[in-house]
């Protein structure tokens, strides 16, 4: 049974702002302090804090966006088990004890909340309440993927009935609701060039719908007033979201002063939000984020795209060289020298990120340059030193490798060609006693 706390909607809790007594008056005026918060920071160089809930197996994905671009720092925690297995019930459930916010205040210090494939089950109602809370009377902005988080029913309708769903623009109990829900809907992705819409998508139209010229996903069903940033076009007319044949992709609106998301998709193997299949999915994460952090989004998104590939290149080359680094130190090898270089790029790195948050872009890109020709010559130094200390080891394995067969090719030519070890018997007493014609 819910604490009498937990159950109060927001119309309730306007009512008990105006009619109860100080205490509520106090959060309440600290509530419009918080919903101002975000919007003076629009131009700041400080970071968005996200607090992401997502399926096990999503963990790597979101982990890479957060670490991708500078302006985006966060807490992952796993909140729904794999289908490929691996991960445990108590896993996600210590994880949760010691990740998820502890306070109500803790919560709201986080700027965005995405929730990904979730399983609601393992959010108490008290939870729940302090993240709708959040939404509705903090303005912390939020997403959500899946349609109504999962093709499983017994998933969707655990989102579908709780508090939190009524903040985000799909009409998760209609959608379940429709007989073709668990059935993925295929068609052309098409992005919404309406100038009146916030550009989360717009500028990267071309290149989104070139590298995706069909898209399946769970069916959405918008609510009235939100904005549509893509569709998917099918042959069915009956799907009419928001025009006849078409189903809302991603789309978002207005929930009291929070701005929230929903994406139709938003699994392991989700093309649109693969790098590697869609070249812009981090530029469409991060403005998906800015926007409901109520940031402003930049204007030059092509540009910004570039110099966050760049980020996001001295990220993985920094897993890379650290590789080869522990590598050669197993057999010895001093990395001293190669880490003391790898301090000094990873400083200018930090200076590129500073540059990237105050928006000075063509000056971070420059310095990315810098980075990026002085990583790959630590990278030539770390494999050439690696080279030099596994040398010793391949003379090692040549010499046992010759050293064996030789062994094992004198042996057999003694053994069994020259038979320098066998002697013939000349006389025994069975042959003796046959000349003799004796019995046996």
């Amino acid at each position: 049974m819910k604490h009498p706390e937990t159950v109060l909607d927001h119309k309730d809790r306007k009512k008990a702002w105006r009619e109860g007594p100080s205490r509520l008056r106090l959060i309440g005026a600290l509530s419009v302090i918080c919903l101002v918060l975000p919007v003076c920071w629009a131009g700041s160089p400080s970071t968005i804090g996200v607090l992401a809930m997502v399926n096990a197996e999503l963990m790597p994905i979101v982990r890479g966006w957060i670490l991708a671009d500078p302006s985006i720092n966060g807490t992952i925690i796993p909140l729904r088990e794999p289908t490929t297995g691996g991960v445990e019930v108590g896993f996600i459930e210590r994880m949760m004890r010691i990740y998820y916010p502890k306070t109500f205040e803790a919560l709201v210090s986080y700027d965005f909340m995405l929730l990904q494939g979730v399983d609601m089950a393992f959010l108490s109602p008290r939870q729940v309440q302090w993240m709708y809370d959040a939404i509705a009377v903090h303005g912390l902005g939020a997403a959500n993927t899946r349609s109504a988080m999962s093709m499983h029913l017994y998933l969707a309708e655990r989102w579908a009935t709780s508090v939190l769903s009524e903040a985000f623009p799909n009409d998760a109990m209609a959608a379940i609701r429709n007989p073709g829900y668990a059935v993925e809907k295929w068609g052309k992705l098409v992005v919404n060039d309406d100038p009146t819409i916030p550009p989360v998508m717009r500028p990267f139209k071309r290149d989104i719908e070139a590298a995706l010229p069909t898209y399946g996903g769970l069916l959405t069903i918008p609510k009235p007033g939100c904005r549509i940033h893509s569709w998917i076009k099918t042959d069915r007319p009956e799907y009419a979201y928001p025009l006849a044949g078409c189903i809302a992709h991603v789309f978002e609106w207005d929930y009291e002063e929070a701005v929230t998301f929903t994406l139709m998709d938003g699994t392991r193997d989700d093309p649109f939000l693969d790098a590697n299949v869609n070249p812009f999915a981090l530029d469409v994460v991060v403005n998906v984020i800015w926007h409901g952090s109520h940031r402003e989004l930049l204007e030059d998104a092509v540009k910004v795209h570039v110099l966050r590939d760049r980020l996001w290149s001295f990220a993985q080359a920094r897993s890379l060289a650290i590789s080869v680094f522990d590598f050669a130190e197993i057999f010895g090898a001093n990395t001293q020298s190669l880490y003391r270089e790898l301090a000094s790029l990873e400083t200018k790195k930090s200076r590129a990120d500073a540059m990237y948050l105050e928006e000075a872009f063509d000056q971070a890109y420059a310095l990315m340059d810098e980075v990026m020709q002085g990583f790959s010559e630590l990278t030539s130094k770390s494999i050439r030193l690696k080279d030099q200390t596994l040398i010793w080891v391949h003379m090692v394995e040549w010499l046992a490798v010759v050293g064996a067969s030789v062994l094992c090719g004198a042996s057999i030519w003694m053994l069994m060609v020259k038979r320098k070890l066998y002697v013939e018997a000349g006389v025994s007493r069975l042959s003796v006693q046959e000349r003799r014609g004796m019995p046996k």
